[in-house]
């Protein structure tokens, strides 16, 4: 079997965190959207309750239910979560992870010095791009079930620009409401 793409990454801090923020942007958006128009209606009614009814306790109880939730739609919580999960792979990893993609004509490979996934194209769900990652995104329809990180300057065989045109012509399943970009 040829050997079209061969990826190599080695998951430093800083790409990990590229890699939880923007899936956190991705995958929470309609999460964090929900809670800011909750947020929004609250305030609304901690104002009716204020200035209209003199109804005070409530409307302060609504206005810090509000200002709560604004935080929470803007907390970073990801970070530490990020920083706990990439101190885990390095522990995992006895050391800094590194990983290999490897595509073929029919399917590709992830491979670490822990354990080796096949993937076929038809599971694949989307694109993830950072300033310095592509991730292939595998699962369900708007959800990661597994994230394969790439590093755009980590081709050993091939280019970024020829993967991706190869990866977009043999998975027609992702549309450009797919392919998600938070260039930093």
């Amino acid at each position: 079997m040829q050997e079209l793409f061969k990826n190599e990454i080695i998951l430093t801090e800083e790409l990990n965190l590229q890699y939880a923020e923007a899936s956190y942007k991705v995958y929470r958006k309609k999460y964090r959207i929900g809670i800011g128009i909750f947020a929004l209606v609250d305030l609304v009614l901690a104002g009716l309750c204020l200035f209209l009814y003199r109804m005070t306790a409530l409307g302060a109880a609504l206005a810090v239910l509000a200002v709560a939730l604004v935080i929470l739609v803007f907390y970073r919580g990801y970070l530490s979560g990020a920083k706990k999960s990439y101190d885990n792979l390095k522990k995992n990893y006895k050391g800094v992870p590194r990983m290999f993609a490897t595509f073929y004509d029919d399917h590709f490979e992830r491979n670490t010095n822990r354990n080796t996934i096949t993937v076929d194209y038809k599971d694949v769900t989307g694109t993830l791009e950072t300033k310095d990652l592509m991730v292939v995104a595998v699962g369900k329809q708007g959800a990661i079930q597994q994230g394969i990180l790439l590093e755009k300057k980590g081709f050993r065989t091939g280019s970024l620009e020829a993967f991706l045109k190869f990866l977009y012509e043999k998975c027609p399943q992702i549309t450009e409401k797919d392919k998600k970009s938070y260039l930093q």
